[in-house]
């Protein structure tokens, strides 16, 4: 993939910007780093992080190839980034400054649109996250994302493509803690699920 590849940036005849590569577990971008450009993950994926107060890590959302960041804090007075990304696998990223973006927002109108289209999406994607974050126990977080992962696929049978180390570090929780309440869930007859493979049975819980 390349720059040009993103339907942002199709219209545009020529462009400034640099590319970075990083290794597995790289810091991309720390919490309090200041944000100079619009990063576009091209090969790869990233993670938006942070530890909480009981030192949990907890993976808030990824990027991966074809999605940007950063520009939501672009012309914010405190352009600091507010939690660190991190390269999962070997990462290649692209910036490209605010400058040539602010200049982009003013002389390609299909530019503009893509890029507040581009920001409402990032917007709704860290809200969605970040309620299901604060739901009180582990078994509504689980719940809340078996039940998006259902509606996505409009299906009760599916295939989860991350790992319970991965997912446990989205619900800011410990893999055991994950581990113990799927144990109980299924106990209950709410879920069946073998390694990847979850089936939804309880049609009340999950609706």
């Amino acid at each position: 993939m390349t720059i040009h590849d993103l339907d942002m940036f199709k219209d545009v005849e020529s462009i400034n910007y640099h590319t970075e590569t990083y290794s597995d577990k790289a810091i991309i971008k720390l919490s309090g780093d200041q944000v100079d450009g619009l990063g576009i993950v091209l090969e790869g994926q990233a993670l938006m992080q942070y530890i909480n107060e009981e030192g949990q890590l907890m993976t808030i959302t990824d990027f991966s190839p074809g999605q940007t960041f950063g520009g939501n804090r672009l012309f914010c007075n405190d352009n600091t980034i507010p939690m660190t990304i991190t390269a999962k696998g070997t990462c290649v990223i692209s910036y490209v400054s605010k400058e040539t973006i602010l200049e982009l927002c003013q002389t390609n109108q299909h530019f503009l649109i893509h890029f507040l289209k581009d920001l409402s999406s990032k917007s709704d994607i860290l809200s969605s996250n970040i309620r299901q974050i604060k739901f009180v126990t582990i078994e509504d977080q689980i719940i809340h994302y078996l039940t998006s992962e259902m509606k996505k696929r409009n299906a009760m049978s599916f295939e989860l493509a991350i790992s319970k180390k991965e997912w446990a570090e989205q619900l800011g929780i410990q893999r055991t803690s994950l581990s113990r309440t799927l144990q109980k869930m299924q106990k209950k007859g709410w879920i069946s699920y073998k390694n990847h493979h979850y089936q939804l049975i309880n049609h009340e819980i999950f609706c």
